[in-house]
């Protein structure tokens, strides 16, 4: 009975934390233009962030947790790309799902982030975005509209960011 049920903790892990992201395409998923569920959630450190003050910009916002292998695969990625892009017209903004502060504020130490890291305690703000699989990305234009909601990072993402930046 013990093995049965660790078999099954092992599973629900791996479905949870990027089964969904394994390569099945490297085209971003279009969604039909809607318009990003606003959330004002808190950083470890206790600053609130709105979506909404973001409006204008560009924003990637990126769903995750610490204890993700493939989130944390992904974090290197974000670091870089902030540092390359980010700024005046656009920002990433990563979300922990449900974990504790004082974790999410050592993760943020020992890896070096740089870019607002947010966390959503009951789960609303991922549910309103129809999270399924971490890590999920969902790439905002500047009309506060949802561009793509996929788990992987798309190869051009770079090109598209520019592409609605200079829209």
């Amino acid at each position: 009975m013990n093995k049965l049920f660790t078999a099954g903790a092992v599973l629900l892990i791996a479905f949870s934390c990027g089964a969904m992201s394994k390569k099945v395409s490297q085209e971003p998923v279009q969604t039909k233009a809607s318009a990003a569920p606003d959330f004002s959630l808190k950083t470890p450190e206790g600053k609130t962030v709105k979506l909404s003050a973001y409006k204008g910009k560009v924003v990637l916002v990126s769903f995750w947790a610490t204890w993700c292998p493939y989130c944390v695969k992904e974090i290197p990625d974000l670091i870089a790309l902030y540092a390359k892009a980010g700024g005046k017209d656009f920002e990433i903004i990563s979300i922990d799902i449900q974990e504790k502060q004082d974790a999410v504020k050592d993760f943020i130490s020992k890896n070096g982030i740089k870019h607002t890291v947010i966390i959503d305690p009951s789960g609303e703000t991922a549910q309103a975005y129809k999270v399924v699989g971490i890590p999920t990305n969902v790439l905002i234009d500047k009309a506060g509209n949802v561009v793509f909601n996929q788990n992987e990072l798309p190869a051009d993402l770079e090109k598209t960011i520019g592409e609605l930046i200079k829209k």
